[in-house]
This record gives C-alpha cells, sequence and structure tokens, in this order.
C-alpha cells in the first residue's frame, strides 16, 4: 500500500501525532498480523527478521526509485518485498521530514515511532512487540 502524504506535510497539517497513528495502523497491524499467524516460539525470531527488513528499507531509501527497482530485479525480489520495502521507505521519509526520526537513527526506529501511536490494543501480539523494542 503506497500512499503518497507528502501533500500533507507541505500543508503543515500531518502532525508528530498524525504520522505516529498511522505507522500504528500501517507498519504495526502489518506486523501484528504475521505475529499472530506464527507460533509464539517464533516471535522473537520474526521481530529480529523486522528489524533487519526496516534496516534494509533504510539503506535503500538513500537510493533512487530506478537503481531501487533494479536492484529489488537483480537480486529477484518477489512483489510483497518489493512492497513492504517500498512502503517503509516511504514512511521512513515521512519521519524525517516530520523530525521524528533523524538521519543517524536506526531503521528499526520506525517501529518505535508506530509503537507510540497505538491508541488501544491489548493483544498478546502487540503486548510482546511493545517488550522487545522496549528492551
Amino acid at each position: 500500500m503506497k500512499q503518497d502524504l507528502s501533500h500533507l506535510i507541505k500543508n503543515q497539517a500531518f502532525d508528530k501525532k498524525s504520522l505516529k497513528e498511522y505507522l500504528a495502523s500501517t507498519v504495526l497491524e502489518l506486523i501484528k498480523l504475521e505475529l499472530e499467524n506464527l507460533p509464539q516460539s517464533q516471535w522473537e525470531k520474526t521481530l529480529l527478521t523486522w528489524v533487519k527488513i526496516c534496516r534494509f528499507a533504510q539503506s535503500m531509501e538513500k537510493k533512487g526509485e530506478e537503481e531501487r527497482q533494479k536492484f529489488y530485479q537483480k537480486h529477484n525480489f518477489d512483489p510483497m518485498m518489493v512492497q513492504i520495502t517500498e512502503s517503509l521507505v516511504e514512511k521512513l521519509r515521512l519521519a524525517y521530514q516530520t523530525g521524528l526520526m533523524s538521519l543517524e537513527d536506526k531503521g528499526e526506529e520506525l517501529i518505535s515511532l508506530a509503537l507510540d501511536g497505538v491508541k488501544e490494543d491489548s493483544s498478546p501480539a502487540l503486548r510482546f512487540i511493545k517488550s522487545f523494542f522496549s528492551a
């Protein structure tokens, strides 16, 4: 799900709280959905993989779109992985533009920001994500 929200930043209608809520409803929901479909014994390994995915997306954010597409083709990325990476690239850019993240922050900080945007959810998966990223 690629959604351009840059017009909201230009109009200053996109505040930090709204961005955190957006991250919670997109990034966290995807991670939570994955965890809920796995045995709990695999959750930590899965979150470690998400840390790597966020760091990878951060490294790809520095490249132009054409260069990223060539990389995906060269390494035979499936459409799902391309979509996840591109979605995270977009969200990282929004976090940089709003000042929620700096270029020195690690990519997985995006997940911590998303956790700040959670309104109410006491699911076991979300509690696990919170404890994993607060440790």
